[in-house]
């Protein structure tokens, strides 16, 4: 072979493995960028069967009869076993809220409370909204500013079975519900 070649080529051989190693030193100080990947969204509800959902409510009321719930949401002295969420007197109205106040509504938050006047418990239900609509979803609830007063954006329910109580409910004390 030819002496010159054999030269060049290791001269060649010398600086691509020189810049390499420099490549590899420099890049040691520098994290290396991997593109974002979201995280799977959040589930906010579980689907349950009704065997499970039975032994839960036999769970919170500790009875085979309304009468006798040892439930501890209580009004009056009764055991609160069920509230209800109307759509048009609850849902819509914070919905036609979080539209006015130019923020996409996203749900409800029951928040437990207790009222001494009547010695009751009850679920204050506040709107939840997203946050930053241009970044992603940043849930809060919509509550009034610092400034504001608001007396029809917030609400709670007291009543044992509310007066909309579903023709039925007497059938969550029956087995036959429980699979």
């Amino acid at each position: 072979m030819n002496k010159s070649f054999i030269i060049l080529f290791t001269f060649c051989a010398v600086l691509v493995m020189g810049f390499a190693i420099y490549k590899s030193v420099q890049a040691e100080g520098h994290a290396v960028l991997t593109p974002m990947v979201p995280a799977p969204p959040e589930k906010y509800a579980d689907p349950i069967s009704d065997s499970l959902a039975y032994k839960m409510f036999m769970d919170y009321n500790k009875s085979a009869d309304p009468e006798r719930s040892q439930g501890v949401l209580r009004t009056g002295g009764d055991a609160i076993i069920q509230f209800y969420v109307d759509k048009a007197q609850l849902i819509a109205p914070l919905e036609a809220k979080a539209a006015s106040l130019g923020l996409e509504f996203m749900g409800l938050s029951a928040i437990p409370g207790y009222n001494e006047a009547d010695s009751s418990h009850t679920l204050i239900w506040v709107a939840v909204v997203d946050a930053d609509p241009g970044v992603g979803v940043v849930p809060k609830l919509m509550l009034p500013k610092k400034d504001e007063v608001w007396t029809d954006y917030i609400y709670d329910h007291v009543t044992a079975c509310p007066n909309m109580c579903a023709e039925n409910s007497e059938w969550l004390w029956n087995t036959d519900w429980a699979e």
